[in-house]
């Protein structure tokens, strides 16, 4: 195909070129260690392309998931603090639970209720399983049977049983948030954005769940605030 592979001049169009053709940055192996980190960036200078590139690392040498999510904002800005980062961190849980229901083969339902060991997984998913995901939810896992969450669970005790777990969907090495692609149409929902990013980088609490890292790439505007 020649240059016609590059016609999109799009990174989120072509992510299969990353193994062939991506250079490394200086200091893409601290950004690929495990730890979270933040990369601030201009506009059009290749942190989408860094973003596929970390996501492919994630997948192929750690055996870790990575889980692309952004704020939620259909509610407005809200007060930055503890209550926000919980609502935000409530959505990150779903969009992880979104990305295990897709790597669970069909025809695991049989399999998954005669495992003891995926308990917490099933139970996982019925409590943070987007709407839109239900269908496919109970086509491929049995109703959960266990109460291992409850009210009183905090969701740093959630997240942790989760990745202890993740070895049952073959992700061993555990799971990576991925933060790219943000986007506003106005300075409301620039402020929302700031608001949701500032009350999860306080919360020090997410940041101590072994091998869950947050990998974010944001544009250069929102250094000043974050």
């Amino acid at each position: 195909m020649g240059l016609q592979v590059l016609s999109t001049k799009n990174a989120e169009a072509e992510p299969w070129l990353v193994q062939h053709a991506f250079v490394p940055p200086p200091g893409f192996e601290f950004l690929k260690g495990s730890n979270s980190s933040i990369i601030y960036a201009r506009s059009g200078t290749g942190k989408t392309t860094i973003c596929c590139a970390l996501e492919d690392y994630a997948r192929r040498e750690l055996l870790c998931l990575p889980v692309k999510w952004t704020p939620d904002l259909t509610m407005g800005p809200q007060t930055p603090g503890t209550e926000l980062a919980m609502t935000q961190f409530s959505s990150i849980l779903s969009a992880c639970a979104h990305e295990i229901l897709g790597f669970l083969p069909d025809g695991s339902k049989k399999r998954i209720k005669d495992d003891k060991s995926f308990d917490l997984i099933a139970e996982f998913l019925y409590h943070f399983a987007p709407r839109e995901d239900q269908e496919r939810l109970t086509k491929k896992v049995p109703a959960s049977k266990s109460f291992l969450i409850n009210g009183d669970t905090t969701f740093e005790v959630i997240a942790t049983g989760l990745i202890t777990n993740m070895k049952q969907v073959g992700f061993p090495g555990g799971i990576w948030i991925m933060v790219d692609g943000l986007n506003w149409n106005s300075d409301i929902q620039k402020q929302g954005t700031i608001n949701v990013l500032q009350s999860i980088l306080s919360t020090l609490s997410f940041f101590d769940i072994p091998n869950f890292h947050f990998k974010m790439v944001l544009p250069m505007e929102l250094e000043r605030d974050l």
